[in-house]
């Protein structure tokens, strides 16, 4: 057994009663004794390592730079209502082997020994500082690691208490520059306003992806016929005042869904205008022939003013590459005809005068008899 250092202690430290409260204490049959933890080490880093399968904690320590351990005592107050301090004992470190194997090892050395040591009481004996210096490298032992047992020893003999009173510190690694240090990096601790960040993120996320499907289902809808029981009814002569509201607002939502569809188009240079004029014809023609006047008449009274330029300028196309003639003139010259008949049950002259109709006010400006206006 190493001899302990010498410590200064308080002249009441060294009373022999106080000492023999002590022993008598470990001594005590039925009653957990008093023992040593070491409740903090205070080393310049950290590191993981695995023996036997089992993470572990090792402290990294530089050769010669002290660092320190502090001890504290468990149990320190008796059932006889005295209390255990340590003014009641002397302290001795002595650097061990830290292995599995059964028994103490002690550092081997030949004549400097491996550790030095200060032990420092606080005023009221509750705790104790010791500072340590080990003086050797992990490398020099074959990269064992280390491990320091504290001893407390009776003041009076320099001897162990009867049981002994000890405890051992976590492994240690020694090395020999400070620049190999290499600081266990802490799990940051999340915050109240990490999770709300995270919590926002995730949110965003699920609404882009549920944008994402609402246009994917809009694209399909664009590229398929609209069956003529789909098609929504015309509005009655004697219909409510909100059947304008209404018509208001499913223009808006069809205004919505257009500017939505119009971005994806404009994303593909390989929009097919044939495939899209011909699904219009087929929805057109699918349509009763007694609803399509109406149903032309309530889709451009409420289109927009560009909406209404974009057509006339199909207008104006499909006239100059194809029609060849006014919009209009065949109804114009099938009307006058009809109007002519001299039938006087023929079913069908009053639907073709109310279509005439329709479309001389669709296609002619106020105040002229020439060209389309959708103003």
């Amino acid at each position: 057994m190493a001899t302990p250092n010498n410590i200064k202690l308080p002249a009441a430290a060294l009373r022999h009663d106080r000492v023999e409260d002590l022993q008598a204490a470990l001594r005590i049959p039925n009653i957990t004794p008093p023992t040593l933890i070491i409740s903090e080490h205070v080393t310049p880093s950290e590191e993981k390592y695995t023996r036997n399968g089992i993470v572990r904690d090792v402290n990294v320590v530089v050769k010669n730079t002290p660092f320190n351990l502090i001890i504290s005592l468990k149990n320190s107050r008796l059932p006889t209502g005295q209390t255990i301090d340590f003014f009641h004992m002397t302290l001795d470190l002595i650097l061990l082997y830290d292995n599995d194997s059964p028994g103490d090892k002690p550092v081997d050395y030949l004549k400097t020994k491996p550790v030095d040591f200060k032990p420092m009481i606080d005023p009221k004996g509750e705790t104790a500082t010791i500072e340590v210096k080990i003086k050797t490298l992990t490398s020099q032992h074959e990269d064992s690691f280390f491990k320091a047992k504290i001893v407390a020893l009776d003041p009076r003999t320099g001897k162990e208490f009867n049981p002994s009173l000890f405890c051992y510190s976590e492994p240690i690694k020694v090395i020999s520059k400070p620049e190999q240090l290499k600081k266990r990096k802490t799990a940051k601790k999340r915050t109240l306003t990490d999770m709300l960040v995270e919590t926002i993120n995730r949110i965003e996320r699920t609404q882009a992806d549920q944008s994402r499907m609402i246009t994917q289902l809009l694209e399909a809808r664009y590229q398929q016929p609209v069956p003529a029981h789909h098609m929504p009814a015309p509005p009655s002569p004697m219909a409510s005042p909100t059947m304008g509201r209404t018509r208001d607002l499913l223009w808006s939502d069809v205004n919505s869904a257009h500017k939505l569809h119009e971005e994806n188009i404009h994303a593909s240079s390989s929009v097919d205008f044939e495939a899209v004029f011909a699904n219009f014809i087929t929805t057109f023609q699918n349509l009763p022939p007694e609803e399509k006047p109406s149903k032309v008449r309530r889709l451009m009274r409420a289109a927009s003013t560009q909406d209404a330029e974009r057509l006339a300028e199909l207008i104006d196309l499909f006239t100059a590459e194809g029609l060849q003639q006014g919009i209009g003139s065949d109804l114009s010259g099938s009307a006058a005809a009809m109007s002519g008949c001299q039938c006087a049950t023929c079913p069908h002259k009053a639907e073709l005068l109310k279509i005439d109709e329709f479309y001389k006010e669709f296609l002619s400006t106020p105040g002229s008899n020439s060209g389309p206006s959708f103003s």
